[in-house]
């Protein structure tokens, strides 16, 4: 089952707490340890929620392969709003997805692994009697959870539905808001850097130089789901200009065109992916995610004892 996660980052904090996302935790800020504590689990479609100061935290994530959605209803909008931003996005791609605030760093691969275990609906981690993130979420329930307009937000939506959730107990205080005030905070970061260690792999096809890599790949999945290159670019905070260039040294070196632009219509013109395009896309992914398992089997039995 496909899985993908959505971190919120979108809310106005004073200015004596600091900008939420970019506080250090360790060497890391609160933002970049989230975004590793997922990929470590094997999660490649990552999408962070932005509104107060977008701009900044996109610069800060340039080279992290996530892609950002903008709320531009921030400063009007609760926390709710903007998980919502993100579950309509993740709809045609993950029929599971992982949903955390990004005041929650430092909770643990095994936390994810359990979640991910549940086969309901709905899980949600728990620590000593206090639910935490982040929580998992399948196609239906998140459906369902779209359509919600009551009151209390997600815990308001959840308390709804019709599926029961899987609280899942655990052993991790990580699951939790953690500040450098909280009780026993270096312990619980201590703990958590010694599990950083994990392996970076990124496919690239060559030929007399590289041509297709897994930000070719993303911008071919923005492309599909946005329909347009100017705003799969935005999504994933690179220029226009190098979107283009990066499809042309692929088209070029594999001969075919990877997308079409289709012209005239109500609402203006709209590009998607050829059908060499999404065949290629397809083969690209079936064979990184083979190599990807394959690597970190290997690296878990060298390095994991």
């Amino acid at each position: 089952m496909k899985t993908g996660a959505v971190i919120i980052a979108a809310g106005i904090t004073s200015s004596e707490e600091g900008f939420q996302p970019l506080k250090p935790v360790g060497k890391l800020t609160r933002v970049e340890r989230i975004i590793l504590n997922f990929q470590k689990a094997g999660i490649e479609d990552i999408v962070i929620v932005t509104g107060n100061r977008a701009e900044e935290l996109e610069r800060s994530l340039k080279q992290r392969g996530v892609v950002f959605l903008y709320n531009r209803e921030y400063e009007r909008t609760e926390m709710f709003d903007s998980a919502k931003i993100g579950f309509r996005y993740m709809q045609g791609i993950c029929r599971r997805v992982l949903f955390t605030t990004v005041n929650v760093p430092l909770f643990t691969e095994a936390t994810l692994e359990a979640l991910l275990k549940s086969p309901a609906q709905i899980a949600i981690p728990v620590y000593q009697g206090h639910r935490g993130h982040p929580v998992a979420l399948r196609l239906e329930a998140m459906k369902e959870i779209l359509e919600y307009s009551g009151a209390g937000g997600l815990r308001g939506a959840i308390a709804a539905s019709e599926y029961p959730a899987d609280w899942i107990e655990t052993k991790d205080p990580g699951i939790l808001k953690q500040t450098g005030q909280t009780e026993n905070y270096q312990e619980i970061l201590e703990y958590h850097n010694e599990q950083l260690m994990h392996m970076n792999l990124d496919i690239g096809l060559v030929r007399e130089s590289r041509f297709f890599d897994s930000l070719t790949a993303a911008l071919l999945k923005q492309i599909d789901t946005a329909g347009s290159v100017r705003e799969a670019c935005t999504r994933l905070n690179i220029s226009y200009s190098k979107g283009f260039q990066m499809l042309a040294a692929a088209e070029t070196e594999l001969d075919c065109a990877l997308t079409e632009r289709q012209q005239g219509g109500k609402y203006g013109g709209k590009t998607f992916l050829t059908k060499q395009g999404r065949e290629f896309l397809d083969k690209y992914e079936h064979f990184r995610q083979e190599v990807y398992h394959m690597a970190d089997k290997k690296f878990r039995e060298i390095f994991v004892r």
